[in-house]
């Protein structure tokens, strides 16, 4: 006759302390290494959002730029103390000129001509993407852009200042003679007519700009197709007024 075997508690399912810590190592590795690959998807992303942003406010402040000089026409100014200033005065690593097409939706008593100067200036960078974390707080050189409200007598009051192009090294500016087809760096060049106001465009400006971000580029802009038959009609006047 067959007995019936009892189990033995040795003999009962379940897991054994050493499956259950080796269960629970490979848990803890598999789950580090998860966290690694996530932490890096994450600031990969971040990376891309900071670029993209640097880039967008990049294409935007050149845009800027090359819009404000493709717009200059030849309108003289008269500074705060009746002097005249010719329409465009260049220098190699700053501008100041006169463009038309300002805007007006609010129909303001203003001309649609705007006095603009570009130059390098050094101000705090803002806590924005297109920074990193470590540069947020500090010093950094931006191609800023100047414009008045009037434009004869604008010394006399503070212009309107807007910061557009961040971490710029350095600018360099050359102005295209219409006539002899030569590049300068100054504007209006040099006469042998000191005293008579030059207040002519030159044919093409080239701005290079070395920015720490995107490094060296090249914009040149072409002004020898303008027309400045619809210019300001107070433009003409003032022309006289300066001679």
């Amino acid at each position: 006759m067959l007995r019936a075997e009892r189990k033995t508690p040795h003999q009962s399912s379940g897991f054994t302390l050493l499956e259950v810590m080796i269960a629970i190592s490979i848990f803890a590795i598999l789950s580090a290494g998860a966290f690694r690959l996530l932490s890096g998807e994450i600031e990969l992303q971040q990376r891309l959002d900071q670029h993209n942003q640097a880039l967008a406010l990049w294409q935007r402040g050149v845009h800027r730029l090359r819009a404000d000089l493709a717009q200059a026409v030849p309108r003289p100014v008269v500074d705060a103390d009746n002097r005249p200033q010719t329409a465009l005065i260049g220098k190699q690593d700053s501008i100041s000129f006169t463009r038309g097409g300002w805007a007006n939706p609010m129909g303001e008593a203003r001309s649609e001509l705007q006095r603009l100067s570009y130059q390098l200036e050094s101000a705090q960078t803002p806590g924005a993407a297109q920074a990193n974390s470590a540069t947020q707080a500090e010093q950094a050189q931006w191609l800023s852009r100047h414009y008045w409200r009037s434009l004869d007598g604008n010394d006399a009051e503070q212009p309107h200042r807007q910061f557009i192009l961040p971490f710029i090294e350095s600018i360099s500016l050359r102005y295209l003679t219409a006539d002899t087809n030569t590049w300068k760096t100054q504007w209006p060049p040099t006469t042998n007519k000191p005293d008579e106001l030059d207040n002519s465009l030159p044919a093409a400006i080239e701005v290079n700009l070395v920015s720490q971000r995107f490094g060296a580029t090249q914009h040149l802009i072409d002004l020898r197709t303008r027309d400045f038959s619809t210019s300001d009609p107070r433009s003409s006047a003032s022309k006289q007024s300066t001679r």
